[in-house]
């Protein structure tokens, strides 16, 4: 917001005050856009560090998932081995 000159005074008092009364609201309204705005820009990177921590807790529980994988994996391949081995002693 580009700041204004103060007009110089007209020798009006009521023009007067109410430029020195718009010139307070304007400076207030501004005051309140800079509160929201830093307000905004705090959430705003909050929101980045919790998505932050998110990706990671994610990338863990997929590494985890990963390593299950596998486990399980070769586990049924070791309980398919002992299956053709007792197979194969199985009388017919």
């Amino acid at each position: 917001m580009a700041s204004q000159a103060s007009p110089k005074p007209t020798g009006d008092a009521a023009v007067d005050k109410a430029y020195a009364e718009q010139k307070a609201w304007r400076e207030k309204d501004q005051q309140q856009i800079n509160q929201i705005y830093e307000v905004q820009r705090k959430l705003q990177q909050q929101q980045f560090d919790a998505l932050a921590v998110l990706r990671k807790a994610q990338a863990e529980l997929n590494a985890v998932d990963s390593q299950k994988i596998s486990e399980t994996k070769a586990a049924t391949q070791d309980v398919k081995q002992l299956g053709t081995l007792d197979s194969g002693n199985v009388p017919q």
